[in-house]
């Protein structure tokens, strides 16, 4: 079974405002190039959803023709290259609060 820690201190967790334009992670400095693999990403939408995609492609907000719905109080977790790759999008005319938790990968 893999097991995940959450990242200790301030970069371990980020809240971030989802508004009319493409926003991506902050990742945490221990998230290199070679060590992203180990990394996950637990997000939640607080206040509004969000359209998000894991490809890099921008994801629209209309129709969510391009990209996923994460509704309120819905978790996504994302890992690896996905966590660089993450774009997220408002879904309506209100913007989200969306909080997310840093982990590594321990074993």
């Amino acid at each position: 079974m893999i097991e995940y820690r959450a990242i200790a201190g301030a970069t371990g967790e980020e809240d971030i405002t989802v508004s009319t334009a493409v926003k991506t992670l902050t990742l945490p400095a221990v998230f290199t190039a070679n060590t992203i693999v180990q990394g996950r990403a637990q997000i939640q939408a607080r206040t509004a959803g969000v359209v998000y995609t894991i490809n890099g492609v921008a994801p629209t907000a209309a129709d969510a023709s391009t990209g996923h719905t994460l509704a309120i109080g819905d978790i996504l977790v994302v890992t690896g290259s996905e966590l660089a790759a993450l774009k997220m999008i408002r879904s309506t005319g209100v913007d989200a609060a969306v909080h997310v938790r840093y982990e590594r990968r321990i074993n």
